[in-house]
């Protein structure tokens, strides 16, 4: 077991996986998940496996070419009386016209129409199950570029605050330790230094609190692009210079979601395959009718002929599928009616998931600009009260308070903008926009899809770049 784990970690990590050099940043980060993500690699699996199951169904539609060969020996001669019908006189002597031992071939060509259209039909339900095996892989890739997404915004807040964190906390423990020796000294009054010293608490708690779900998102980031756990990476810190913007009313983006939903296209070629089964069900009351050529050839050294051949229909008709036929057509009622109320609720669902990240994403574009000026503003009296501690008219206290809440606003800053790009791309995954190139396959070299994917989101009003 220990030689299979290992093995199996081995080849978490590709040997062809591009390596890291120096900083991520957003788009490299979405172009190594679509490359390398382990789940993204099982559905193209799935969707390479409906493909050759197609091709090996199609291959049922051609005709059937045999060879047959056997070889017999008998232990005795193989003669034998004949009667004569008319006088019902035995012939006096035996007479055999086969040899004792014989060799016999023969290669028959022979092409069941019933099986024929049988085929056909599978052939095209197996067309849609690729189909559905892209779909599934769509939704795949959306809901990891999604996650990538998320991923990546709060691994920035994490690189672009950590330093300036650490000092803080540095300071914070002094100002901690400085405000219980002014309290312990009398110096200040008790009820004084324990609310500041609680505030102080607070505010470092809920910045510890916020720090520990960033430090997270770096594995969750690492993990979504495949690369070996514990490997060190920085991202690029790009410049938050606006926020996505998305143009069409809602109802339009319900109406898109009908058409691209890759759940809804699911059920669509279910269906399809439904209607299908309903024609193999009428074909198989139909009687089986299979025309055949066949060359012969026999070592049979009585036979006038040794070589021969031999052309015929065989006509066969199971009885029994008369019989069975009425289960199958209610059994396929039943499922008609099923997916049918499936197809209903799922478009309902659809309809109010748009409606909901339409929302989501509206209220969290309005809480991060609230935020982005709680920070702003945070900054501004940070500078200030450093200004005053400069000149001597403020404390060293209440410098490192504010210096922590304007950290700790921008960390909420981070957060919010955080949820509001995974909401962007929730959006787009609601409707069933790619957040990709549509014509990916997973084989371009990682400069080409991170190009693609750029250009995507450029053109879709992404505000950073």
């Amino acid at each position: 077991m220990r030689t299979i784990a290992a093995d199996r970690s081995a080849r978490i990590v590709s040997d062809t996986q591009e390596p890291v050099s120096g900083s991520i940043g957003l788009h490299e980060a979405m172009a190594r998940a679509i490359k390398y993500n382990l789940d993204h690699r099982i559905e193209t699996s799935n969707v390479v496996l409906a493909q050759a199951s197609k091709q090996l169904i199609d291959l049922d539609m051609l005709p059937d070419l045999v060879v047959n060969s056997e070889f017999s020996r008998r232990s005795n001669e193989p003669g034998g009386f004949s009667v004569n019908p008319e006088t019902g006189l035995t012939s006096a002597n035996a007479s055999r016209s086969t040899e004792q031992e014989a060799f016999d071939t023969d290669l028959t060509l022979s092409w069941d129409v019933l099986d024929f259209g049988l085929s056909y039909y599978r052939s095209k339900q197996s067309a849609n199950e690729v189909l559905i095996a892209m779909e599934q892989r769509r939704a795949t890739v959306n809901r990891l570029l999604e996650n990538v997404r998320t991923a990546y915004w709060r691994a920035v807040s994490h690189d672009r605050l950590r330093g300036r964190i650490a000092q803080l906390e540095a300071k914070a423990e002094r100002a901690l330790k400085e405000s219980r020796g002014l309290s312990d000294g009398g110096f200040t009054s008790p009820k004084e230094g324990l609310i500041y010293q609680r505030n102080l608490l607070r505010v470092i708690g809920e910045m510890k609190a916020l720090q520990r779900d960033l430090e997270v998102s770096k594995f969750q980031l690492a993990a979504l692009m495949n690369l070996e756990p514990g490997q060190k990476f920085n991202v690029r810190i790009p410049d938050r210079k606006g926020l996505p913007a998305v143009r069409k009313p809602v109802s339009q983006l319900v109406e898109t979601a009908f058409v691209n939903r890759p759940e809804l296209r699911e059920i669509t070629y279910e269906q399809r395959n439904l209607e299908l089964d309903e024609k193999s069900a009428v074909l198989q009351l139909l009687p089986s009718v299979r025309p055949y050529l066949s060359g012969n050839i026999s070592n049979n050294s009585l036979l006038s002929n040794q070589d021969w051949l031999n052309a015929g229909t065989r006509i066969s008709w199971d009885l029994m599928n008369l019989f069975s036929n009425p289960r199958r057509v209610a059994q396929l009622k039943g499922r008609k009616a099923l997916l049918d109320a499936r197809a209903l609720a799922l478009t309902h669902a659809v309809a109010t998931q748009v409606h909901v990240a339409h929302a989501r994403y509206s209220n969290l574009r309005s809480e991060t600009q609230y935020a982005a000026e709680y920070a702003s503003v945070s900054r501004k009296i940070t500078r200030a009260i450093s200004n005053e501690t400069s000149a001597g008219l403020a404390g060293v206290q209440e410098e490192v308070f504010e210096e922590l809440g304007a950290i700790l606003a921008e960390l909420r800053y981070d957060g919010r903008y955080a949820e509001l790009q995974s909401a962007y791309a929730g959006l787009f995954a609601a409707i069933g926009q790619n957040n990709y190139p549509a014509q990916m396959s997973g084989n371009e070299s990682l400069k080409d899809l991170e190009k693609s994917i750029h250009d995507i989101w450029v053109n879709r009003g992404e505000g950073f770049h």
